[in-house]
């Protein structure tokens, strides 16, 4: 019946013995993430952004889960798990409050004078919370950091649920001093009438269109479009998935100026990013 809802509201489904297994797996891993927030399983990792003079100019936080018997475990696994169920609200508290503590370490020591902010990814479900701001607000002041250090990061496809209120919450953060990204732009639901309105600094350009740009017409014409746009609306651009050196200069020949990848760095931990900054 699930399956089939999941289909569609008005569609049949034959019953497969799979589904039992996907249930039971489902089933599973909901106990055991909650078990982990409890035994504090999580952890974060940073991916290191940089500037086309490898200047480090930020890091994006990157939830990491550290299963005590099965090790390193997907996020492509556990999130979408994680999403069906209020369970991604608590992952989200946790983010939000581990990168605030964070933000708040690495400011006790001597930061680069490039190095901006964390930037944490925002889930759809917790973007619609009422509270959401005020637990943004609360975490920066718990933890007495400025509010210009922290990013937050939405997809295109997540604003689409309660636009107005979205946009309304993203402003008030705005105004206390918290910015905002656009990740995978190009990827979900672009509209240009919405974009304007979105009070982002930031568009994150999907490693989709920036894997091999140096030899594909297409995506160097997409990334040419989306920079061009960026500035039109006063917006600073950033490439995802960087793995090559002519990737980098491809891009900084279009206009990008900030890349995160595998080419700068893999993401790392907390400890390997107070040494790596230095």
């Amino acid at each position: 019946m699930y399956e089939a809802f999941k289909k569609s509201k008005d569609k049949a489904l034959a019953y497969k013995s799979i589904m039992s297994e996907q249930l039971n797996d489902h089933i599973r891993y909901t106990k055991e993430i909650k078990q982990a927030l409890i035994n504090n399983d999580f952890e974060l990792h940073y991916q290191p952004q940089f500037d086309h003079l490898y200047n480090m100019v930020g890091a994006e936080a990157l939830l990491r889960w550290n299963h005590p018997t099965r090790g390193y475990e997907s996020p492509a696994v556990y999130i979408p798990i994680a999403e069906e169920s209020d369970l991604i609200i608590d992952i989200g508290n946790y983010v939000l409050e581990q990168a605030c503590r964070d933000i708040k370490r690495l400011r006790q020591r001597t930061l680069p004078a490039f190095f901006q902010q964390i930037s944490i990814n925002i889930s759809a479900k917790q973007l619609a919370k009422r509270d959401f701001v005020s637990n943004v607000i609360g975490m920066v002041n718990k933890y007495q950091i400025p509010p210009s250090s922290l990013k937050i990061e939405i997809t295109e496809s997540i604003m689409m649920g309660n636009l107005e209120r979205s946009i309304d919450g993203l402003n008030t953060l705005l105004k206390f001093g918290v910015t905002c990204a656009i990740d995978d732009f190009g990827t979900g639901y672009s509209s240009l009438a919405y974009l304007k309105r979105i009070p982002a600094s930031l568009l994150k350009i999907d490693r989709s269109f920036v894997t091999d740009i140096h030899l594909d017409q297409s995506n160097k014409a997409i990334i040419s479009m989306i920079i061009q746009l960026a500035k039109s609306v006063n917006m600073e651009v950033i490439a995802e998935g960087v793995e090559q050196e002519q990737e980098v200069n491809c891009l900084i020949e279009l206009g990008c100026y900030q890349f995160q990848g595998y080419y700068f760095s893999r993401p790392i931990t907390f400890n390997d990013l107070l040494k790596f900054k230095h």
